[in-house]
């Protein structure tokens, strides 16, 4: 933080620095020394080497999209000015209205966040309007927010443009939300087709995979293990050649008593 905001330590503290700020700003002076005599940075000198290395680069035209900074610290200012100054496209999205969790260009304002605006991360750069149109609003839960949505795709498909084919619904766990947003879709006549897979965690593999680590993990609990005999991607076998499937373990454990893992009563509880 000291070296993000450009801070002299300890000569900041004046008057009531003493021995112990001494020492400290040597040992923050000793590793800055290190960083250079090694070329090295660390998450919080990375700004200020890399606005140092586009001063010294040739001229080049940069061009990005800069969003989700609340505000900047000196450093990351000065690389970031440096940065939109080499004469590019640059679109800036600042906080808007009363939400500051709501983001979007300086030209954007509608009743739901306020006046708009904001204050623009860079005043001598120019900030460009969004390739479409862009709306912003906070709601007290999902289901007022599905409602919105639902209501902006019908204006949409009675005005005929786009076709009801090119618009999208992106939600973070589109599973978790399925089944209230066809709900909400279908009040609203609108025709929906949902695209949602299984994280890959989650694929029954890769969940039949790890069941023998997690084994070893519970101390042999008896519902996990009677999970793993009942996974159809292993087979298991007894001395005999039969297989052994998990609701035989279940069976096993019940005659034994056996109700926990290794952990409650030892060894032979597991087995």
């Amino acid at each position: 933080m000291i070296t993000e905001r450009g801070i002299e330590y300890p000569a900041c503290l004046g008057s009531v620095g003493g021995e112990k700020s001494r020492v400290i700003g040597e040992i923050f002076a000793d590793y800055r020394r290190r960083l250079n005599a090694e070329d090295a940075v660390d998450s919080s000198s990375i700004c200020s080497a890399a606005a140092d290395a586009l001063s010294r680069s040739p001229p080049i035209r940069f061009s990005g999209c800069i969003y989700g900074i609340h505000a900047t610290l000196p450093e990351a200012e000065r690389f970031l000015r440096q940065l939109t100054e080499t004469g590019g496209e640059w679109m800036v999205f600042t906080p808007t209205g009363a939400n500051p969790a709501i983001f979007g260009p300086d030209a954007c304002s509608s009743a739901e966040t306020g006046d708009g605006g904001g204050v623009a991360l860079f005043r001598n750069n120019r900030t460009q309007a969004p390739p479409v149109p862009l709306s912003c609003g906070t709601f007290p839960d999902r289901r007022t927010e599905f409602r919105a949505v639902a209501q902006q795709i019908s204006d949409l498909i009675h005005t005929g443009t786009p076709p009801p084919g090119d618009i999208a619904v992106a939600l973070p766990d589109i599973r978790a939300e399925e089944g209230r947003l066809s709900a909400i879709f279908a009040d609203f006549g609108i025709p929906a087709a949902t695209s949602a897979t299984l994280p890959l965690a989650q694929e029954p593999l890769i969940q039949a995979l790890l069941l023998p680590l997690r084994v070893v993990a519970d101390n042999y609990e008896r519902r996990t293990i009677v999970a793993l005999f009942s996974q159809p991607f292993f087979q298991f076998k007894d001395a005999n050649e039969e297989s052994v499937s998990g609701s035989d373990i279940n069976r096993c454990a019940c005659q034994a008593g056996i109700r926990e893992g290794a952990a409650a009563g030892g060894k032979d509880s597991a087995t």
